[in-house]
């Protein structure tokens, strides 16, 4: 008659019994094992650490990049509003009006379609 038994466990750090039978094989078995799972468990942290810091850079980037499409499109609206009216002052309303127009809908088709691909 023979049996056999197999052990099994979830996690870096076996059960007692275990670590105690480790022990027996040599006395520094389950301080190494210890040692070895606080290590894998502080390098997971600073992985974890390392990432959230890198997602929370391209998050202040893409909002400082929107921030800066946004002061140039006001930028933009401003200029062109002005040389539309300037050309509406020199007697040519409808290509100030184009002007003026053209701008408009340009920032605003812009904005639109940015807003859909952010969705």
């Amino acid at each position: 008659m023979s049996k056999v038994q197999s052990v099994q466990w979830q996690g870096p750090v076996p059960p007692p019994q275990a670590l105690e039978a480790f022990g027996n094989i040599d006395p520094s078995f389950p301080e190494r094992m210890m040692r070895m799972a606080e290590q894998a468990a502080e390098h997971q942290r600073a992985m974890e650490a390392d990432a959230m810091e890198q997602q929370k850079e391209e998050l202040k980037g893409a909002r400082e990049s929107k921030q800066r499409g946004q002061w140039f499109a006001a930028g933009l609206a401003l200029f062109f509003g002005l040389v539309g009216g300037f050309v509406c002052y020199l007697g040519h309303p409808t290509a100030g009006a184009t002007i003026i127009t053209g701008t408009v809908v340009s920032l605003a088709a812009v904005y639109l379609i940015g807003k859909r691909a952010d969705h």
